[in-house]
């Protein structure tokens, strides 16, 4: 069961009683409606978090099914600085740039409390369709959702540290959004085809290096939390999974984390 395009979440969770793994995360399906999962570099971070993610809707046929879902992400000790560096292309940092487009200045430099934490939540709601395709190889499917979080609650509280650094009055800052349609495709048994297009209002591209050692090399590592890349409201990406098991797959695409891994383990 594809229980994400990427980043983003499909409809569909995980089976009942069923236990994975990935680069970025692990989960449990306690229902055939009901999942939870965590980021676990978070946790090993001293962020507590969990996201429950619920099938309200289902309706599935011998060719084909459809499905929604809502999901609820909460962080205990969310770093504010995590905030910061996701929108810092509105971080005005003087002689017209802004702290994504600037090498010298951190994240840390810009916040009168670079060490301050707080409850943070995220919401999403997913719609997803999956067919067998006439030929009889495999299955197509769509995924259609859109995400929010509560970064208007705490922008107040995130104090900039020096008057030259200020948020920028920008009317795609209103609210943080994220609308993705994902596309899925069995190219054969083992090789899926997967692309997904998006508009997000705190989407930079980001490139592999740096995505490595944002990933390794910093002070939370297994967290993607970096403030640098190209700012890019509009974009999209596409790659392949390639299932080595009915329990183990692997893949690669295009942009961050570009390389992904995910392994299921069944209860018995």
């Amino acid at each position: 069961m594809l229980t994400d395009i990427f980043l983003d979440p499909t409809a569909f969770p995980l089976p009942a009683h069923t236990f994975y793994i990935s680069g970025l995360s692990l989960g449990y399906g306690f229902t055939e409606r009901f999942m939870l999962r965590t980021q676990f570099g978070s946790n090993f971070s001293g962020d507590l978090n969990v996201t429950g993610h619920w099938r309200f809707y289902h309706r599935p046929t011998a060719a084909k099914e459809s499905a929604a879902a809502i999901g609820m992400k909460l962080h205990r000790n969310y770093p504010m600085k995590n905030l910061v560096a996701r929108y810092s292309q509105f971080v005005d940092v003087g002689n017209g740039q802004t702290l994504n487009e600037n090498e010298t200045i951190q994240t840390a430099d810009v916040m009168s409390n670079p060490d301050q934490v707080g409850m943070y939540g995220e919401l999403y709601y997913v719609m997803s369709y999956r067919r067998t395709m006439e030929s009889g190889r495999g299955k197509v499917g769509a995924h259609f959702g859109a995400r929010t979080n509560t970064f208007p609650l705490l922008k107040g509280n995130l104090l900039i540290a020096d008057s030259t650094f200020q948020w920028m009055d920008s009317g795609e800052f209103f609210m943080p959004f994220r609308l993705f349609a994902g596309f899925e495709y069995d190219l054969s048994k083992n090789m899926k085809f997967l692309a997904e297009v998006w508009v997000d209002n705190g989407n930079k591209y980001r490139s592999f290096s740096d995505s490595w050692d944002d990933y390794f090399g910093d002070d939370t590592r297994f967290v993607l939390d970096g403030s640098g890349g190209d700012y890019s409201m509009l974009d999209f990406d596409f790659g392949f999974l390639y299932a080595v098991s009915e329990t183990f797959r692997f893949g690669i695409h295009f942009q961050q984390p570009y390389l992904a891994f995910y392994w299921e383990l069944y209860e018995l």
